[in-house]
């Protein structure tokens, strides 16, 4: 699952004009913040990962920030 959650992530890079590297920092600009909330949504919906595995995934510190992308 991890792999194809790489997959995802690359995938709204690209279409983003980003790279994975940007998409998973910590930039907060809205083209960053839109994008990394498009790739959180996608994961959730696409992978079996929990959200404590996402989160860790995505560099946050702990399972809560993708829980406030998924619920707005």
């Amino acid at each position: 699952m991890l792999r194809k959650a790489m997959h995802i992530i690359l995938d709204v890079a690209i279409s983003k004009g980003l790279t994975v590297e940007q998409l998973l920092g910590g930039g907060r600009s809205k083209t960053l913040a839109a994008a990394r909330k498009l790739a959180v949504r996608r994961v959730r919906k696409e992978t079996t990962l929990s959200t404590p595995e996402m989160g860790r995934l995505f560099k946050y510190k702990d399972h809560t920030t993708i829980l406030h992308h998924l619920k707005n």
